[in-house]
C-alpha cells in the first residue's frame, strides 16, 4: 500500500543532488518509465524528477478533477521537497500540466518543453 497522500504525487529522483531540477511529466496511460531511455543523458546535467499520474504505475488512484488539480498536486509535492524553481518537460497530459504551471506560476519555471 502506498503512503502517497491524496494532495501529492508519487515520484522519483535520478541524477546528482546538487544539479538543477528538471521535471518530466508523463502522458495519460503511461508511467514515469516512459522517460527511462532519456535518463542517462539528462542526468549528466540535471536532477531529474519524474512522477506518476494518479492511478498509474502503482500510484494511488486519488481522483484528479482537472489539469489544475494535477499541477497543484505537483507543486505541493515539490514544496514538500524544497524545490522552488525547475525546468519542465511534459508529453500530452504532462504537457498540459506544464502549460498550467506556465500560466499560473511562471516564476517557478526556468524552462518549458511541450511534447505532443
Amino acid at each position: 500500500m502506498s503512503e502517497t497522500p491524496p494532495n501529492t504525487l508519487q515520484y522519483r529522483f535520478d541524477g546528482p543532488e546538487d544539479a538543477p531540477v528538471l521535471i518530466l511529466g508523463p502522458s495519460l496511460g503511461t508511467t514515469w518509465h516512459m522517460w527511462d531511455r532519456q535518463i542517462p543523458e539528462l542526468t549528466k546535467q540535471w536532477r531529474v524528477f519524474r512522477f506518476d499520474l494518479p492511478g498509474h504505475g502503482g500510484a494511488p488512484a486519488h481522483p484528479a478533477a482537472s489539469v489544475t488539480d494535477l499541477a497543484t498536486r505537483l507543486l505541493a509535492t515539490l514544496e514538500g521537497l524544497g524545490v522552488h524553481r525547475f525546468g519542465y518537460a511534459g508529453c500530452a497530459l504532462g504537457g498540459a500540466v506544464g502549460i498550467e504551471l506556465a500560466l499560473r506560476h511562471p516564476e517557478r519555471l526556468a524552462s518549458l518543453a511541450l511534447i505532443a
